[in-house]
């Protein structure tokens, strides 16, 4: 019996930071892109001669799609034809890649070893870049899977989320729901599983900008903001028509923080939810949160507006609200 001696590679791939990647396009790396883009790559700089030698041993035998680590084996006497092939990868599919040599040996238990471990480190740097108790961070579904999770996804309640990606905002993404520099994308291989009432993690979270803060908030106009005030005056719903000709709701209010007031502007949906949640309130005076709002400027002057993400409360059971309403007592 003859014995085959095969040469294996941990591999890490790595988004190419000279290119630029949609968030709508992300990497899920498998063993059959992999495969096709090494072979392509063989083929491209060794020929098919080159090709027909390489690939009687060659397989990739372990891929991560999470943490981007692969394994690939190789014969002994093309190893080296099979190494200089994958560093001259440039993309896989539609992405933008490079690939870093992690370990090599003849032994593919040792590789296994070094794959592990690495996937661990990378697993602790995610778990460590998500951030303490207590915070809270955006989670991005692309458009091609969002009907995998819609169905699932019920706000205001707690899921336990496993197999993400941690990613890191670029510099020209503007309007992020938190002062954040990272976010997590869900894909295909995400589980998102219901697990009911814990008592640890707080029903809402909220990073609260002082009104008098708004100017500069509007100047910078990366992140959406959290504000807490009294609402003071608030002009009847009504109705005006977009350029497209359509009929959408308004809603002006004014909010003040006992230093600063701030106009804002709901529309559509929110505006609608918004008046009526205000005649169903019994508690007055009415203190309001609203969560992920955008601060911007109209006629020279920073105002408040709803986005898809923006959420608001009314007298919320929450300390700010509290701090408030003592503030007020002191006044009056």
């Amino acid at each position: 019996m003859v014995r085959f001696k095969n040469r294996y590679f941990v591999m890490e791939v790595f988004l190419d930071p000279k290119k630029d990647l949609g968030t709508d396009d992300p990497i899920i790396i498998t063993h059959l892109n992999v495969s096709k883009a090494i072979k392509e790559s063989i083929l491209a700089n060794f020929g098919e001669c080159g090709l027909g030698s390489s690939i009687g041993s060659f397989q990739v035998k372990y891929v991560n799609p999470i943490t981007k680590v692969c394994i690939i084996r190789t014969s002994r006497d093309e190893y080296q034809k099979v190494w200089a092939a994958m560093t001259m990868v440039r993309d896989i599919g539609n992405c933008p890649v490079v690939f870093n040599l992690l370990d090599l040996s003849g032994s593919i238990r040792a590789c296994k070893d070094a794959a592990l471990k690495c996937d661990e480190r990378k697993f602790d740097i995610y778990k460590n870049e998500a951030g303490p108790r207590g915070g809270r961070i955006q989670a991005y579904i692309p458009r091609q899977i969002r009907h995998q999770f819609e169905d699932h996804i019920i706000e205001g309640e707690t899921y336990d989320v496993n197999n993400f990606v941690v990613r890191r905002y670029s510099d020209m993404q503007f309007g992020r729901c938190f002062a954040s520099d990272i976010y997590i994308q869900l894909n295909h291989m995400t589980e998102v599983l219901l697990t009911g009432d814990v008592d640890y993690i707080p029903p809402h979270v909220f990073q609260f900008t002082d009104l008098s803060a708004l100017m500069e908030a509007a100047s910078e106009n990366k992140f959406l903001i959290d504000v807490v005030g009294i609402l003071e005056h608030h002009d009847p719903i009504s109705t005006f028509r977009n350029r497209y000709n359509q009929q959408k709701s308004c809603f002006r209010f004014t909010i003040n923080d006992m230093h600063t007031s701030a106009e804002v502007l709901f529309c559509d949906e929110m505006a609608e939810e918004f008046d009526q949640a205000i005649h169903d309130v019994v508690q007055h005076p009415i203190i309001v949160i609203i969560s992920s709002c955008q601060a911007q400027f109209f006629r020279d002057a920073p105002k408040l507006s709803n986005l898809p993400p923006t959420r608001f409360f009314i007298n919320p059971n929450h300390g700010a609200v509290e701090d408030l309403r003592d503030a007020l007592k002191l006044v009056t």
